[in-house]
């Protein structure tokens, strides 16, 4: 009994998914979740949208890391703007028509493949586009795992703040829109 319930644990595989390994608290504190998943038994793949980063190397060995692909962007731009219909309109302005996006939404191609191919336990995620991606990615691809996303930042604040840039003037709309899929 205490043998099949060590399998069980085992079997759960943990996602953590991430825009990359640069730099900061959010990143050093997946890490650190990872780690202790894995003390406990747990599999763990670290998902990453690009493998660079300050933090690279420091991953736990016993973790699988995963480097996601990119789509061309004008693809991933029609995936995002047409994945969800009834929201297309939504995200004509904030994905499809905006001069640049977020290097993460080149990556919703490849997380849908990956959640099929390695059907995760459930998918943590952290950083707003990365978030974004998770959620998208889930729903397109019609997977079940529950995915829950983290903010390390007053992310109203920051995205009024950041207005100017193009990749954070309209993410208020798009996180009002997708995150309360989030589990």
């Amino acid at each position: 009994m205490v043998n099949q319930l060590a399998q069980k644990r085992r079997a759960q595989r943990i996602t953590i998914f991430l825009p990359s390994l640069e730099g900061g608290g959010a990143e050093r504190c997946m890490l650190n979740l990872a780690r202790g998943f894995l003390a406990r038994g747990r599999e763990v793949d670290i998902v990453l949208c690009q493998a660079k980063g300050s933090l690279m190397g420091q991953e736990p060995t016993d973790a699988t890391l995963f480097e996601l692909t990119a789509t061309p962007e004008l693809a991933s731009r029609l995936v995002v703007t047409l994945g969800d219909l009834r929201q297309s309109l939504a995200f004509l302005r904030p994905v499809l028509l905006a001069k640049k996006t977020a290097p993460e939404i080149g990556r919703l191609r490849a997380m849908q493949r990956y959640l099929k191919a390695r059907r995760p336990s459930v998918v943590l995620s952290a950083l707003t586009y990365a978030n974004l991606v998770a959620l998208w990615a889930r729903q397109r691809s019609e997977s079940p795992v529950p995915v829950v996303t983290s903010e390390r930042v007053a992310i109203h604040t920051y995205c009024n703040a950041n207005a100017r840039k193009a990749r954070w003037r309209y993410a208020s709309e798009l996180i009002r829109r997708t995150y309360p899929s989030a589990d």
